[in-house]
């Protein structure tokens, strides 16, 4: 008989290894732990492991809300391929489905590689409806001229834009939360379904275990007193950076920052010898989309936004 039961530490080495397996990450069980310990207590979530009769680990599968707010809640189920057919996936989303219509969620939402046909197939099979697309895109640093693009730079500059990393503006109490309220500002403008920032104290809590965090990777439009625009990256185990959030406060728009910020945000990764900068953007978010083509960003692969309704 399958084994379904909430996961323990002692099983995140297999959760993570099956993780690192069909993903190609790196992740460790201490950074997996990490991020469970700091998760927030009103950011409710489940983690369970699916065992078949004879011992084997099956597979796992995490059920959560990923804004504190909305009470939206993300799913994900992972099955060793030795062990597909046998029901575990089956029996993991039920259980997780059952978590989270016990606590008020009126769908699971979850996102699948779009070459992830058979999976696909199954979330389809299960109820799962397909709702948009996410393109990752990368940027090869190698050889990248900004003449092209600098006058954007110029443009803000002369118009009284400082560029500066938060590293340079100093991460003190004071400004580490007034760039957790500029990124909570920003967030809302992002297209379709995106991780929402978590609240300042288990941010503050992750970022201080996080490898990924540097506020040299944080870089700032400054109009006066003003931070008006950023743009932030999370650094990478293979030495690239991923852009966790680009945008320009509401109230700065229509002076061309847009632009500005993101060339900059090139120029100071190409300065840092980074190899390569990754990005995800929503199929709809065009005016994104076009700006990264121009300066030379290519799609990699297109993740399938879907959601099961309870």
């Amino acid at each position: 008989m399958l084994i379904i039961r909430p996961a323990h530490e002692t099983d995140y080495e297999q959760i993570v290894a099956l993780f690192n397996a069909q993903t190609g990450s790196n992740m460790s069980a201490d950074r997996y732990a990490a991020d469970a310990r700091n998760r927030p207590a009103d950011m409710d979530a489940v983690r369970v492991v699916a065992h078949l009769p004879d011992g084997r680990f099956a597979g796992y599968g995490f059920a959560g809300v990923d804004d504190e707010v909305e009470r939206n809640f993300t799913v994900t189920v992972r099955v060793d391929e030795a062990c597909r057919g046998l029901g575990a996936g089956t029996g993991l989303l039920r259980a997780l489905a059952n978590w989270a219509r016990a606590r008020g969620a009126a769908r699971l939402e979850a996102t699948l590689n779009q070459r992830q046909a058979e999976q696909l197939g199954w979330a389809a099979r299960r109820g799962f409806v397909t709702e948009g697309l996410v393109t990752r895109s990368e940027l090869k640093l190698a050889g990248w001229q900004p003449d092209s693009f600098i006058s954007a730079v110029t443009a803000a500059e002369e118009g009284g834009i400082r560029f500066t990393t938060l590293a340079e503006a100093g991460a003190t109490e004071e400004n580490l939360r007034r760039f957790h309220g500029l990124c909570k500002d920003l967030e809302h403008d992002v297209p379709g379904r995106a991780p929402k920032f978590p609240p300042y104290e288990a941010w503050r809590a992750h970022i201080e275990t996080d490898p990924s965090w540097d506020p040299a990777c944080v870089l700032l439009a400054v109009d006066g007193a003003e931070w008006v625009a950023l743009s932030f990256f999370e650094k990478q185990s293979d030495g690239s950076w991923y852009t966790r959030i680009t945008g320009v406060h509401p109230a700065h728009r229509g002076r061309g920052l847009g632009t500005a910020i993101k060339v900059a945000a090139v120029r100071l990764a190409h300065a840092s010898d980074v190899p390569y900068i990754s990005t995800y953007n929503h199929n709809v978010n065009a005016a994104m989309v076009a700006i990264n083509r121009q300066l030379g960003y290519e799609a990699v692969h297109t993740l399938v936004q879907i959601h099961l309704p309870l």
